[in-house]
């Protein structure tokens, strides 16, 4: 593990409260696990533009070529 310093508002870090006390773990824990879920959801957005982007070049080739 590393250790990392951020700034949050206030609004956020009494969510993040919240969210640590309902799943009974701590603070730290339930940062780390937003972070993971919004860098999972990040790089699966991101492949899902890619395969997005390619079907529709594919799709703009395979016309032309009719």
């Amino acid at each position: 593990m590393n250790n990392i310093s951020v700034s949050i508002n206030a609004k956020l870090k009494g969510k993040l409260l919240k969210l640590a006390k309902e799943q009974n773990c701590s603070f730290d824990e339930i940062v780390e696990i937003a972070l993971a879920e919004y860098v999972d959801t990040v790089n699966d957005n991101f492949k899902t533009d890619l395969s997005s982007v390619s079907s529709a070049e594919r799709s703009f080739f395979l016309s032309i070529g009719k």
